[in-house]
């Protein structure tokens, strides 16, 4: 059950990703609409020695099988190129240092995968962090993010932050 409504959050997300792109100005970094390749950051979050939240399965494990199953969605249009912010299996301390690596790798676009839980059970939910206002690829981040956040509210996904935003300054 869980695995199929991953697999179906991912197809959601997915999808999101391929409209939003298809539907940025060519204003952004001198892209046309639908002029390939977009370069994709996704980063797994946690991994190696850090699992992060432990239930059922690692959130290590879950991020990374979520990675993997989305860079080979991405890979297969042509308006797509990928680069991961961490491999398999490594150990990144912060979510920075992996933002910054997918930065040096030329990414468009940086998708970081989570997934949240705490003792509580109030720290579980769908959150985006799109690029930080002022930089020049703030608006079509915040795009993506609203669109991923709106699929998987009517996915059935419990939101985080401010409609499912949040930003790391």
């Amino acid at each position: 059950g869980l695995l199929i409504a991953a697999a179906v959050l991912l197809g959601i997300a997915a999808a999101a990703l391929v409209l939003l792109v298809s539907a940025i100005s060519s204003r952004s970094k001198g892209y046309d609409k639908g002029q390939a390749p977009w370069c994709i950051g996704l980063d797994a979050g946690h991994g190696g020695s850090d699992p992060g939240a432990v239930g059922l399965i690692s959130e290590a494990d879950m991020t990374e099988a979520t990675v993997q199953a989305l860079q080979a969605l991405l890979e297969a249009d042509d308006r797509f190129t990928v680069v991961l912010c961490r491999e398999m299996g490594e150990t990144v301390e912060r979510p920075s240092q992996r933002a910054i690596r997918g930065n040096e790798l030329g990414a468009d676009l940086l998708l970081s995968i989570h997934g949240n839980s705490d003792a509580t059970g109030e720290g579980y939910g769908f959150e985006c962090y799109p690029v930080t206002p002022g930089n020049e690829l703030a608006d079509p981040s915040r795009e993506l993010a609203e669109c991923l956040a709106a699929a998987f509210e009517s996915a059935g996904a419990r939101l985080r932050g401010d409609a499912g935003i949040r930003y790391a300054y």
